[in-house]
């Protein structure tokens, strides 16, 4: 008898088995689609913000006269001694504004693509596929609806915050220099708006809770460069008078206007709980960090006490949301590389900035240009009073106000009576001691506040404002 024979049997008519190739490269199609029908959008249905138009005066004034001015020179209200950080970006959206509203919004286009872009790469680098990629996209741009659709000062931050998250994450999963990254984008961001702030919120986060568990001298250098990078501003080493000034603003301790809370009564704060519960839901699937659980805790409570925080919870729990949804089945679509995609993207881009040149040049809606016209004749040099967005509009057309924005420039008392003439409290009246001229829109409380006062009298209508002068 033969011998068994041990191990396995191979049959002598099979080839030698075939060896695997590598993975092909995950696809880009619907992540390319979402991106260039979003940026589309954008040029098509885009507008100002009102809070745009008063960096737009400042740097105007920055252009003609060459240096800062000390305060704000278009208003006659006292802000002696108002620290002033964004002369960069005040002198960017001062020269874009010269180009016409056009060219706003189709700077807000590009930073919308920048925005969307960052935002993939990081949500790829965490092992999404094409169609999570996309899904999460299109729940993060439905709940910063505001964000993406309204041209303000903070343009750029959104894809400078993005950019962060990139540098920080990948720290985290392959320690680097390139951590230092970190610190030109904080102080290019500096220059631009305070929401600079909660970069250097989650930039501190990982540095404290992340990096300083495996390389603590770094972790420390890192944080005073941080901080320092917040000093590299036409503010100088006044940048912390500065932040002081605008997180106990009368607006902000009164949570009105820019810094109130999220309301059910508001469509776009609904649709943003909506798509925040989405991207929760799917973040909070996988395990992450401790650093990362810190900054969704510190987050959420400012959206708690602030709507606006929101959007910055939004994409910080994109990429790691993305990459919990469940890999689909392979799809029929055509498979579109990331060079591919980013082709699609660059035509979309061009198509909505073509899209927002041609526009024309009324994009900020409430406030017309002539209205404003009507306006600034009407007052001369006569201080205005007015609400957003005709106040901001009325200093870009070279007027005078007497408050606006920003209006942590202004004594706290003044913005008091401001925020009482706009929301037609009894407060309002010591406004309107200082007042010449006041624009109010028929149906708004401010309207019943002036339309009562014997002091003024109305004297025309513009669009849709009322303008009422002092009685002589």
């Amino acid at each position: 008898m033969s011998e068994p024979t041990s191990g396995p049997v191979v049959d002598p008519a099979a080839g030698p088995k075939p060896k695997r190739g590598p993975k092909p490269p995950e696809p880009w199609t619907w992540t390319g689609a979402v991106m260039a029908i979003a940026v589309v959008l954008v040029g098509a249905l885009g507008v100002m913000g009102a809070d745009l138009l008063w960096a737009v005066a400042l740097g105007d004034q920055i252009i003609r006269t060459g240096r800062v001015p000390e305060g704000i020179p278009f208003a006659s209200a006292p802000t002696h001694g108002w620290h002033n950080p964004f002369a960069l970006a005040e002198v960017l959206l001062a020269a874009l504004h010269r180009l016409g509203n056009g060219a706003l919004l189709a700077t807000l286009v590009v930073a919308v693509a920048a925005t969307l872009a960052l935002l993939s790469l990081g949500m790829r680098k965490t092992g999404a596929s094409d169609r999570s990629t996309a899904l999460t996209l299109i729940l993060v741009l439905g709940g910063g609806l505001a964000a993406f659709l309204i041209v303000r000062i903070q343009l750029f931050a959104p894809a400078l915050f993005a950019a962060l998250l990139l540098v920080l994450r990948k720290d985290h999963d392959a320690p680097s220099n390139r951590v230092w990254l970190a610190i030109p984008l904080l102080a290019f961001w500096a220059n631009l708006h305070g929401t600079v702030l909660v970069g250097l919120a989650v930039a501190g986060c990982y540095l404290l809770f992340g990096l300083s568990r495996t390389r603590p001298w770094s972790s420390l250098l890192l944080a005073v460069a941080a901080v320092l990078a917040l000093m590299a501003t036409s503010a100088g080493i006044s940048y912390p008078a500065y932040v002081r000034g605008a997180l106990t603003n009368a607006a902000a301790q009164g949570n009105e206007q820019m810094w109130a809370p999220l309301s059910l009564r508001s469509p776009l704060d609904v649709l943003f709980l909506v798509s925040l519960a989405g991207v929760a839901v799917l973040y909070f699937r996988r395990r992450r960090p401790l650093w990362e659980y810190i900054v969704v805790a510190g987050l959420g409570l400012g959206t708690l006490l602030t709507a606006r925080t929101g959007f910055w919870l939004l994409m910080f729990l994109a990429a790691p949301a993305a990459a919990a949804l469940a890999r689909p089945a392979a799809s029929r679509m055509p498979r579109v590389s990331a060079r591919g995609a980013a082709v699609v993207a660059a035509v979309a881009v061009v198509l909505g900035t073509g899209v927002a040149a041609t526009r024309g040049e009324e994009l900020l809606p409430g406030a017309d240009s002539s209205a404003v016209n009507a306006v600034v004749r009407q007052a001369g040099h006569r201080p205005v009073l007015a609400e957003a967005p005709l106040v901001e509009a009325v200093a870009a057309a070279g007027g005078t106000i007497w408050v606006g924005n920003p209006l942590d420039a202004f004594r706290k008392g003044d913005q008091t009576a401001y925020l009482d003439f706009v929301a037609g409290r009894p407060g309002g009246r010591a406004a309107l001691d200082h007042a010449e001229v006041v624009a109010v829109r028929a149906q708004e409380p401010a309207a019943r506040l002036v339309g009562a006062d014997p002091r003024f009298r109305q004297v025309s209508e513009a669009g849709e404002w009322l303008v009422f002068e002092r009685v002589r």
